[in-house]
């Protein structure tokens, strides 16, 4: 079998974690050799319960998911994994979907649902694009807290007198009469 290239091996990311939670081990078997094939680790479970438990304890970066499972169906499963981590990345599978389930599972925050048998290209496009999206969602998160952290007055300083400053400031701030402000350049009249 020939990689896919539009598929990111691990020579172009870091190294990605997906987690394959599915009770057939044949599934189980060619889903993870086609993820290892292209560079990613894989983790297994054979239910629901045992893949919630290792999410927890490993924090994949994508979760393949089967929908129809014995003791915690896919979409209970789904519904766990995403009220315990908004920002989880899951993948639905299923031998028996429909266009109501499909619905179902995208409302409840699953990228996307693909109906068994699939192509391994049609995986690996859907795959990518679920994780770059992922990706995309972590470094946003990541940048709003940091533009959070740097406009909050925390960042004027630590000086006493810096302090006293951010103090007025919010004691000020609190009002709606208007404000002027005068000081050198550089002096932190922006903040």
């Amino acid at each position: 079998m020939m990689p896919d290239t539009r598929f990111p091996t691990a020579s172009h990311t870091r190294s990605r974690l997906v987690l394959l939670i599915d009770d057939e081990p044949r599934v189980l078997d060619v889903v993870a050799q086609l993820f290892a094939l292209h560079g990613w680790n894989v983790i297994r479970a054979t239910n629901g319960r045992e893949g919630i438990a290792l999410y927890e304890l490993e924090h994949p970066d994508l979760v393949l998911l089967d929908l129809g499972m014995a003791d915690l169906n896919g979409m209970q499963v789904l519904q766990i994994l995403r009220d315990r981590d908004p920002d989880a990345t899951v993948v639905m599978l299923s031998g028996q979907g429909d266009i109501s389930t499909a619905v179902e599972a995208m409302q409840l925050g699953a990228q996307s649902f693909l109906e068994k048998p699939f192509a391994p290209r049609h995986l690996t496009a859907v795959v990518e694009r679920a994780y770059e999206k992922s990706l995309l969602r972590r470094r946003n998160r990541v940048l709003a807290q940091r533009q959070v952290r740097e406009s909050s007055l925390e960042s004027l300083g630590t000086s006493p007198v810096m302090r006293e400053v951010a103090r007025e400031i919010e004691l000020i701030s609190a009002g709606s009469a208007p404000i002027l402000l005068l000081g050198a350049t550089g002096s932190g009249k922006g903040w």
